[in-house]
């Protein structure tokens, strides 16, 4: 897509620091959270904002001018947490992201959940690159790289599970899916007494790694705008299956990391999948992570139902508990979810 150059000159107020676009320039735009945004020299890609959504953009800061730390804070008191960049720009952006990754996750002056959203954000660009690798290797590398930053930032902090659910993505994308099970699955683990690091990083790692096989799912299977019939549902029994596969003859991941990548579906009461286990056939970490597994997809949008309410999933966990979902992991999320909210 071409883009039209516009020039600016950075300004202190928006009035002076954006112009409209013009007429005729074409965008697709996507949405920046303000909250990625640092002072850190001059930007490699255009900013616009939009006041209303119906409204045309207007440039905002453009490439080879530098954000400071007032521009930002002017944006914050404005309550503008989104800006927008050009499709042209995305692979710009994330580069941006990667590149400034640990210097903002570092920032103990940034709000924990501010952290937590901005290494969901270039965490699920990262997992995609090495999901889609064809070496499984890169798939291993990429979790172990993303999943201990998840634990560094989570583990023994104590965070609101409010705070986390406002700042994850809920749209059920396979990447944002494995990226908020991994940080439940931390959150969960310590509920119930784990609190050794390794054990942690072990357990973000398995769950980022526990739909890997839903990738060879075909896409209009995975992306169906409405609800899955037949041989559909034939197709995704199987993904934690070929994950397995994919993984279990790797000298780099534990067997309770696999059990979680080949468990996760399975219920207490043998109605879950590949294989139908039954009780403690089911393993415990395959056991936790089915529980926000669930959570996770019941409180996302899909193309054909909006999200389900918080209240309400955790009432249908209730009804689970004992039956196809561990009794103790259930009470220990909902009690999780409760004193933390």
């Amino acid at each position: 897509m071409a883009q039209g150059r516009i020039r600016t000159t950075p300004m202190s107020t928006f009035g002076a620091s954006s112009k409209r676009a013009s007429k005729t320039e074409a965008f697709d735009l996507l949405p920046v959270s303000v909250a990625t945004l640092l002072p850190t020299g001059n930007l490699d890609f255009n900013l616009y904002l939009k006041a209303e959504s119906n409204t045309r953009p207007r440039l905002y800061r453009e490439r080879n001018y530098a954000l400071d730390v007032d521009d930002i804070e002017r944006l914050v008191e404005r309550g503008l947490r989104t800006l927008y960049v050009a499709a042209d720009d995305q692979a710009s952006y994330k580069q941006y992201l990667r590149d400034n990754l640990d210097a903002y996750l570092e920032d103990e002056a940034r709000s924990p959940a501010a952290r937590v959203e901005m290494l969901h954000t270039v965490g699920r660009d990262l997992l995609e690159e090495s999901f889609q690798h064809p070496d499984t290797g890169q798939a291993v590398r990429g979790a172990k790289d993303v999943g201990g930053r998840v634990t560094g930032l989570v583990a023994g902090r104590g965070l609101a599970i409010a705070d986390l659910f406002r700042v994850l993505k809920h749209d059920f994308d396979t990447f944002s899916h494995v990226m908020n099970v991994s940080t439940y699955s931390v959150v969960l683990a310590e509920g119930l007494g784990m609190s050794d690091s390794e054990t942690l990083d072990a357990i973000a790692v398995g769950a980022l790694l526990h739909d890997l096989g839903m990738l060879h799912i075909p896409e209009k299977v995975r992306n169906k705008e409405g609800p899955l019939r037949g041989l559909e549902w034939e197709l995704i029994w199987q993904h934690p299956r070929i994950g397995f596969e994919q993984l279990c003859l790797r000298d780099d991941l534990t067997w309770d990391q696999l059990m979680m990548v080949y468990r996760h579906h399975e219920r207490l009461d043998g109605r879950g999948y590949p294989v139908r286990l039954v009780g403690d056939e089911v393993h415990p970490w395959a056991r936790l992570c089915a529980v926000v597994d669930v959570f996770d997809a019941m409180t996302a949008a899909r193309p054909y139902r909006r999200a389900i309410a918080v209240n309400d999933v955790v009432d249908y966990l209730g009804v689970q508990a004992g039956v196809g979902l561990d009794r103790e992991i259930v009470q220990c999320w909902k009690s999780t979810l409760r004193s933390q909210s």
